[in-house]
């Protein structure tokens, strides 16, 4: 086969990645335009010119996108492995201390929350970093595992006596009052993960440790903003890159964690909630009284939750706009984009727009571990990041989990979000398209 020929195989994969994306952001915001129009509180509320604001967001990303998928894959490849790379430390401080700042007196402060400046959220750009950092940092480990010559599919019998204990004392909180079984089940989840860093620091060396305290930093300044949801969607997403890319000690490690959180989790959903938690987080608290409780205050806290019930089931499975327009949830161009098109064009439209997102995500996912080096770490966890989201923003909507206020990526109307969901799905879509030429030539030379 000529050059020529090899090079039309590649070509058509990545410019249909390409397609599909800009596809995918142009019809999402067009989506939540409409809903941001149908709002009638949106003009009152927020300014005018507010859309203007996704708007440059819009255009921003289109020309994002196309100035990453017209970089050779070579020069995308040297720019990460000659500049990120040598520079992950910095950009982890620096995203560190950005955080940081939002926690001072002289930072903006929007309905109690310190997430933006400049009008971006800090959090969405530390989503991209903290990508780029732990995929540099795990392809290190391996690099140390392979010179130790050691093997991260074992576990030693030591550790899984420990985490036979933990799990039993996880089981007996259970058997205790909800708040001394929170208190028991955190503490204990607490032990357990210093422990796991204290013997992972030791087995594989500083990079473990250094992993954890800037990724340990992030977290605690993310949910001091305050964001619980946010710092939530962190954590999970940090314990499902271990169990995809740490060995069995990775899935060994996050399985033991997560019954620690959902155990803490159900504690918390029963404690009394009111003079328990400190005031700055007075936010978190409606939302898990909601949670316990999605008809508390139909005209109040539980206002939203309520709404989003009624969307879904005055939409049905086709819709009726615009004689569903007293049924628009609140804000509806953005976290509950989701209820505005079932109450819009129905039932039937929003299970396919979820199948294709999670579809979209998954075809990422599953690229991404069959790649190898930083790139498949890259590529996974991007894929993480849109289907945790998309996740949480469902279950949180119809109140399985606490309301969380996480956009769906790319359909949530926003700036920040959208731009970096662009950048990391472009890197994301040249890597695969790479992968797969690569794969191409090396079924041809084996057929030949």
């Amino acid at each position: 086969m000529t050059k020529l020929g090899k090079e039309s195989q590649y070509i058509p994969i990545k410019l249909q990645l390409f397609v599909a994306l800009l596809v995918m952001i142009m019809f999402s915001q067009l989506i939540a335009y409409i809903a941001y129009t149908l709002d009638p509180g949106a003009l009152v509320i927020y300014q005018p010119h507010f859309w203007l604001r996704g708007l440059y967001g819009l255009l921003a990303s289109i020309a994002t996108a196309t100035f990453i998928f017209l970089i050779s894959p070579k020069l995308l490849d040297k720019f990460f492995r000659s500049i990120l790379n040598p520079i992950k430390y910095i950009l982890m401080i620096v995203t560190i201390g950005l955080l940081m700042f939002l926690l001072t007196p002289v930072a903006p402060s929007i309905y109690g929350a310190k997430r933006w400046l400049f009008g971006f959220q800090i959090s969405d750009i530390a989503k991209l970093i903290v990508l780029i950092f732990i995929s540099f940092v795990i392809e290190e480990i391996w690099a140390d595992w392979y010179k130790q010559k050691h093997n991260p599919e074992l576990v030693p019998v030591s550790e899984k006596i420990f985490s036979v204990i933990t799990l039993g004392i996880f089981v007996g909180s259970l058997f205790l009052s909800n708040v001394l079984g929170l208190a028991l089940a955190f503490t204990t989840l607490l032990i357990y993960v210093v422990t796991v860093v204290y013997v992972e620091t030791r087995i594989t060396g500083k990079n473990f440790f250094i992993m954890a305290i800037l990724f340990g930093l992030t977290y605690v300044l993310i949910l001091l903003e305050p964001d619980i949801s946010t710092s939530s969607l962190f954590a999970l997403w940090f314990l499902f890159m271990l169990m995809l890319w740490y060995g069995r000690r990775g899935r060994h490690i996050a399985s033991v964690v997560l019954v620690g959180i959902f155990i803490s989790a159900y504690h918390l959903r029963s404690v009394p909630l009111e003079g328990t938690i400190p005031h700055q987080f007075a936010h978190a608290i409606s939302r898990l009284l909601v949670w316990k409780d999605p008809f508390i205050d139909p005209n109040g806290i539980s206002y939203h939750v309520v709404k989003n019930f009624l969307a879904v089931f005055k939409g049905g499975l086709w819709g009726s706009y615009p004689a569903n327009m007293n049924y628009i949830p609140p804000v509806p161009w953005s976290d509950a984009i989701l209820p505005f098109t079932a109450v819009t064009l129905g039932m039937v439209f929003e299970l396919l727009l979820v199948g294709l997102w999670l579809s979209w995500g998954m075809f990422f996912l599953i690229s991404g571990l069959r790649m190898k080096s930083y790139k498949g770490l890259f590529v996974s966890g991007f894929a993480l990041w849109f289907l945790l989201q998309m996740v949480f923003n469902m279950l949180s909507t119809y109140d399985v989990f606490p309301p969380t206020g996480i956009s769906v990526p790319f359909l949530s109307w926003g700036r920040t979000g959208l731009i970096i969901f662009t950048i990391m799905n472009s890197i994301a879509a040249v890597f695969v398209a790479e992968d797969w030429k690569h794969n191409m030539k090396d079924k041809e030379g084996a057929v030949q």
